[in-house]
């Protein structure tokens, strides 16, 4: 069962992100065409390697802008 937390609908495309089978399922796809389809499965550890990444990186832009 997909539990869905963002989902995003233009003229053109849908992004979609939520938690497929314990993992992040990251989608995008096209309104106009059903074969142009875009999903990405991350793990736990790797949403755990993105925060620490974003993190380190906000704490650089901060002490950057003081």
């Amino acid at each position: 069962m997909k539990r869905t937390f963002l989902k995003i609908i233009d003229e053109s495309s849908h992004l979609e992100v939520g938690c497929v089978d314990g993992y992040m399922d990251i989608s995008i796809s096209s309104n106009d065409d059903d074969y142009n389809y875009l999903s990405v499965k991350i793990t736990e550890d790797e949403i755990q390697e993105l925060i620490d990444f974003l993190t380190e990186k906000r704490k650089e832009l901060e002490k950057d802008n003081e």
